[in-house]
């Protein structure tokens, strides 16, 4: 081979070493599909963080979502558990207390003030509760002759627990040693014959509150008592304002 030969062989070599590859878009031209281009690492990673993050609030969502509803429940069953069954609760010290029921029927307040005559009053219930009354008060203690209903409303209003009653002689005495037995009579105690009521009746009285019982029913009188003694209105003292 001549010099010039080798020469020309070198330059077909470096010609070839550098001759372009075919462009994509030649490439498409001649119809071989365009390379899809791969997303890089990084943005893998940014999605996937953003999935994990999504996934992490939603979860949150959820359990403040479930811990709202508890919350409500039990809003719910405080309001309602208490006025379920006999009496009134209360909390302390996470626990229910049931506050007893008051024995008797509770009657509305009748309206009226002091008075100079009831004579003519119609009171709500017979014998009354409460409504107009008189200036004084009926002594504290047994009474064998019907007080005025007037007097007897007034007492109510100073904390009376009133015995009032359509007993026989036999009956009556029962009943009047029943209430000497009470601590503290005569104050905020009067038994009082009622021509208003039926024989062998015995009906308890109290501000507001009245309850029918039976002479020999001594643990429901007692009951009454222990309720509503002194529990009128205008405080007297501890004996209702009895002297002595």
């Amino acid at each position: 081979m001549t010099a010039e030969d080798t020469n020309n062989f070198e330059e077909n070599i470096e010609s070839l070493e550098h001759e372009e590859e075919p462009t994509d878009q030649g490439a498409t031209a001649r119809g071989v599909p365009k390379k899809a281009k791969l997303p890089s690492r990084n943005t893998v990673a940014r999605h996937e963080r953003r999935l994990r993050s999504e996934a992490k609030k939603t979860r949150k969502r959820r359990i403040y979502t479930a811990g709202g509803s508890l919350i409500a429940i039990a809003l719910i069953a405080g309001l309602v558990l208490p006025s379920i069954g006999g009496g009134v609760r209360s909390g302390s010290d996470n626990q229910d207390v049931v506050v007893k029921e008051l024995v008797g029927t509770q009657i509305a307040i009748q309206p009226g003030g002091v008075v100079s005559d009831t004579s003519s009053i119609s009171y709500s219930t017979t014998p009354p509760t409460s409504g107009p009354r008189l200036e004084l008060a009926a002594d504290w203690g047994v009474h064998d002759k019907q007080i005025s209903d007037g007097q007897a409303v007034r007492n109510l209003e100073y904390g009376a627990v009133i015995f009032n009653h359509g007993l026989s002689d036999a009956d009556a005495v029962k009943l009047a040693d029943f209430a000497r037995q009470q601590p503290g009579y005569p104050g905020c105690l009067l038994v009082n014959p009622h021509n208003g009521l039926d024989s062998g009746e015995v009906v308890m009285t109290s501000w507001g509150w009245l309850h029918e019982t039976k002479v020999d029913d001594q643990e429901s009188m007692q009951a009454f008592v222990d309720d509503h003694l002194n529990k009128g209105p205008l405080f007297m003292g501890s004996t209702c304002g009895a002297s002595g």
